[in-house]
């Protein structure tokens, strides 16, 4: 099933108001992951981590609106059950010609490298060094188009890290969010 985010976002073309739709696909492959190697522990730094089995992180992509931006946003978490992390890294990637749209963080909480190439994605790390049960404020901003992928790895705080495997689409830890515009009167 899919689930489909609305705003109305007035962008001066005509007088006309232009409707965002944005889908969250829950099932259906829409690209086949490119580059998200590089979301994964750094081999000199994490020597001792192993894959372990997903025990309760999920990532989350939530409708919300602020009003100091006065747009539609989203936000955007890693959440355990019960199990706390050391370190998040979020991949986000475009396809086609859009852009991810934009970012919004705490340069305390999180570090973004951009990618410069067009196939492979932007990673934000989070600056966590201490045991942690939630990601700090991280807010999206999506584009005027085009899907954007989110993947997470979470670093646990025993040695161990989590992400999907790397030709699911949508899963615990990976979400496809597509962006449509709608022009009405």
């Amino acid at each position: 099933m899919s689930q489909a985010y609305r705003a109305s976002i007035p962008l001066g073309l005509f007088g006309a108001r232009f409707r965002l739709h944005l889908v969250c696909f829950t099932t259906a492959a829409i690209f086949r992951p490119v580059c998200f190697e590089h979301v994964g522990p750094n081999r000199s730094t994490f020597q001792n981590l192993t894959l372990a089995e997903n025990t309760g992180y999920k990532l989350k992509v939530t409708e919300e609106y602020r009003v100091d931006l006065d747009v539609t946003h989203f936000s955007v978490e890693v959440s355990p059950r019960r199990c706390a992390f050391s370190e998040v890294r979020l991949a986000v990637r475009a396809t086609g010609n859009c852009t991810v749209g934009a970012l919004l963080f705490s340069p305390a909480d999180f570090e973004l490298t951009k990618s410069n190439s067009s196939t492979c994605p932007d990673l934000i790390l989070s600056t966590n060094i201490s045991t942690a049960m939630y990601t700090p404020p991280l807010t999206w901003i999506p584009p005027a188009c085009g899907c954007i992928q989110f993947r997470a790895l979470v670093i646990t705080d025993i040695g161990t890290y989590v992400t999907d495997p790397a030709k699911i689409s949508n899963g615990d830890l990976t979400t496809t969010v597509c962006v449509r515009f709608e022009v009405s009167q």
